[in-house]
């Protein structure tokens, strides 16, 4: 199923933290009604009962980097 990612990235010499622009993440399923693999043809009612109508949990994580950020220097 598709899914949002958020991304952090944290870096260790300063301390600071950005996130990046969150990025969906698409799936290759045909029963997922976000996917660009759906059917056009797939249309309620039998699209609500057959494919998912929702993303799963957004993917969280974080990236440590060695570096200073251009904003610290």
């Amino acid at each position: 199923m598709c899914c949002w990612r958020h991304v952090r990235n944290v870096y260790l010499r300063c301390g600071h933290a950005f996130n990046l622009p969150d990025e969906l993440i698409t799936c290759d399923s045909s029963r997922c009604k976000f996917s660009p693999n759906h059917p056009a043809t797939c249309l309620p009612p039998t699209c609500k009962q057959t494919c998912a109508q929702y993303r799963q949990y957004p993917q969280q994580y974080c990236k440590l980097a060695i570096a200073i950020p251009r904003r610290c220097v």
